[in-house]
């Protein structure tokens, strides 16, 4: 679509609100003048809704519409399936290997090919072999299923908080760190695990 007058073709953006996604919606300029904008919901006919009310709100205009179908990452781990007697390995969005928090997946799936070429060259399980990659995923699969509780207000108290040594982290670390960064953040700002405590607990009663 075209760029808002006030948006910046160097600048993206993204808007939290609780109320219409779990997620969040995103403006990634792409060309001189216009800019992709999205969000991502839990079904096509929610997507649809949220992000035309987003634009209407707003006075925008879609040039087109594109959609994709994401699989997300579960506790359990895929790894390879037995198929009439041979080894049938997947990766990637294939495999579920995409980080739950911002749903992305490119360097995830990377990482996961990159571990099975070397199990097929070295030999080995490929399960035990992506037990990094695991953890890495179920971290941001915890996160989310906190973030999935957030209000406004709770977005707010966090964007809040990222300021000082926490932005530090952020600045050090990729979202593809998240196992190295995890306690250093928490360690850090305490008051990350309280906000999310609170969102868990008044989620529940």
């Amino acid at each position: 679509m075209r760029l808002p007058e006030d948006g910046k073709p160097d600048t993206v953006q993204v808007w939290f609100d609780a109320d219409r996604t779990p997620y969040f919606y995103w403006s990634i300029p792409e060309a001189q003048g216009i800019t992709a904008m999205g969000l991502i919901a839990e079904d096509r006919q929610g997507a649809e809704e949220s992000l035309g009310t987003f634009l209407k709100e707003r006075g925008l205009e879609a040039i087109e519409f594109q959609s994709a179908v994401v699989p997300m990452h579960r506790f359990e781990l895929t790894g390879n399936v037995q198929t009439s007697g041979r080894n049938v390995f997947i990766v990637g969005d294939a495999a579920a290997q995409v980080k739950v928090t911002t749903v992305g997946g490119v360097v995830t799936g990377l990482y996961g090919a990159k571990v099975l070429a070397h199990t097929l060259l070295r030999g080995g399980d490929y399960r035990k072999e992506l037990s990094n990659l695991k953890v890495e995923l179920d971290l941001h699969l915890l996160l989310r299923k906190v973030l999935n509780r957030f209000n406004n207000e709770d977005y707010d108290r966090l964007i809040d908080l990222l300021g000082g040594d926490l932005k530090r982290i952020f600045e050090e670390r990729t979202r593809d760190e998240l196992k190295q960064s995890f306690l250093e953040m928490i360690w850090t700002e305490p008051r990350l695990i309280t906000l999310g405590a609170k969102a868990f607990l008044r989620s529940i009663l």
